[in-house]
């Protein structure tokens, strides 16, 4: 709500690597649901993303079962991994998510990243790309949030979203509250 931004966010319940299929699934697309944006924010390593079983109990998933088990209908025009590690290497999630074609541009953290600075992070990088500014830009812009590191951007650092307008995110939740 910070950043203004003009979102649906549609938070994954249960976190699950299956959850995340049919979130990219080619009916999703085909109705015009589909992402312009997955955004992570969770758990990494160097080789892989930290996601949920079907019984809420802790699911590393490596870069080579994501690859495996995501066959994407078109690509994502971004891809966020606010977490640590999710761009350590060459091989790392976010430059396997690029060179794969499963994403025009993936953003993440080469190094472990303080959970108020990554919160920071996202709320400037999205304020950003709401106001129009360039990913290599807005990426600039919210690594000054980072204490420890700069976050990585791998892909074209000239993709922009200019034909938003600002207003209130929509949360699109699953889990029943309380």
């Amino acid at each position: 709500r910070d950043a203004q931004a003009p979102i649906l966010l549609a938070r994954l319940t249960p976190p699950t690597l299956d959850a995340l299929r049919r979130h990219l699934s080619p009916r999703r697309a085909a109705q015009d649901l589909f992402p312009h944006i997955l955004h992570f924010s969770g758990h990494a390593w160097a080789d892989g993303l930290l996601l949920e079983d079907e019984y809420g109990q802790s699911a590393p998933v490596t870069v080579a079962a994501l690859l495996r088990d995501l066959s994407l209908p078109c690509p994502l025009d971004l891809v966020v991994l606010n977490a640590c590690e999710s761009a350590a290497h060459a091989h790392s999630v976010a430059q396997i998510l690029v060179d794969r074609g499963l994403t025009r541009a993936a953003v993440g953290h080469p190094r472990p990243v303080y959970d108020p600075e990554a919160i920071a992070f996202a709320r400037t990088l999205y304020a950003d790309l709401t106001d129009g500014y360039p990913l290599a830009e807005a990426v600039a812009r919210a690594n000054r949030h980072l204490s420890t590191h700069e976050a990585a951007l791998v892909g074209n650092g000239d993709l922009c979203f200019p034909d938003l307008a600002h207003g209130d995110p929509v949360v699109e939740d699953a889990r029943p509250r309380g």
